[in-house]
């Protein structure tokens, strides 16, 4: 199981997207950066794991992903305690609207628009 997060701040009660500076993080927080993918780089508070996707200067997070038994509500309690940031999940309905330009994470809703009830055909006497 999965769960994808995207940073945000809350502006005239909604949620707006931001970014968070990857070194800012690592200056003041105790949530700690270490490569497990030369283009992805994961943060830890030394228990739980958030891997996370980088805009295009390579330096602020515009997504973050959490993969199996995970728990990073500390992690998030911890950034909006220093930045002000929220973590907006995939299951929020805000969650689209908040997508970088460079994000290559895609939301894809699959729906029946028109559920119809059975049709059973009448008997012929």
């Amino acid at each position: 199981m999965s769960t994808y997060y995207r940073p945000s701040v809350v502006t005239n009660w909604m949620p707006a997207p931001c970014v968070i500076s990857i070194e800012l993080i690592e200056q003041k927080c105790t949530i700690t950066k270490f490569l497990s993918h030369p283009e992805q780089p994961t943060l830890t508070d030394g228990t739980n794991y958030l891997h996370v996707a980088m805009d295009a200067t390579g330096k602020n997070i515009i997504d973050l992903m959490r993969y199996g038994k995970n728990d990073p509500e500390k992690m998030f309690e911890e950034l909006f305690n220093v930045f002000g940031v929220m973590m907006i999940s995939e299951y929020d309905w805000s969650y689209p609207k908040l997508a970088h330009p460079h994000t290559q994470v895609m939301t894809i809703k699959l729906e029946e628009k028109n559920q119809r009830e059975p049709q059973i055909p009448e008997e012929e006497s």
